[in-house]
């Protein structure tokens, strides 16, 4: 069974405006104040407010949009937010596997860090899995044989 890649960021202090947070390929930018924009995140009172509000918009949560993330904030395709703490987000690959930790996690923030700059512990390969799970059982078995 295909693993799906993650890492965390981890918040020492609240975040700054104008800097950024990058995963999936989408950018993030810290603001101190609500704008609507893609990828507009309010920084919060606390660091646990900050990474509620980086959690939302990563995950393009319905009640934070047009309050804490922008209201035309598109969603990551490349990632999901998994957990968050008071100084924590973790974020997960959508599809499991190895290609995951292909995934870059970066940032330029002077508070904040990633545990590396790519997602990591993905194992196993999810598409070879669909495609042994087909239906097609001549397909399945030269999956298999190859």
């Amino acid at each position: 069974m295909a693993v799906n890649a993650t890492q965390t960021l981890t918040f020492a202090a609240n975040a700054v405006a104008a800097e950024t947070v990058t995963v999936g390929g989408k950018v993030y930018t810290w603001f101190a104040a609500y704008a609507n924009t893609d990828g507009l995140v309010v920084i919060g009172a606390t660091v646990a407010a900050s990474a509620q509000n980086l959690f939302d918009a990563i995950n393009n949560t319905p009640s934070a949009l047009g309050v804490t993330v922008g209201a035309v904030n598109g969603l990551n395709a490349q990632v999901r937010a998994l957990s968050v703490t008071a100084t924590t987000v973790v974020v997960q690959s959508k599809i499991g596997g190895t290609i995951g930790n292909l995934i870059v996690a970066a940032e330029s923030m002077t508070q904040g860090s990633w545990g590396a700059g790519n997602l990591a512990g993905g194992t196993g390969d999810a598409i070879a899995e669909a495609l042994l799970m087909q239906p097609n059982a001549a397909l399945s078995q030269q999956l298999r044989n190859a």
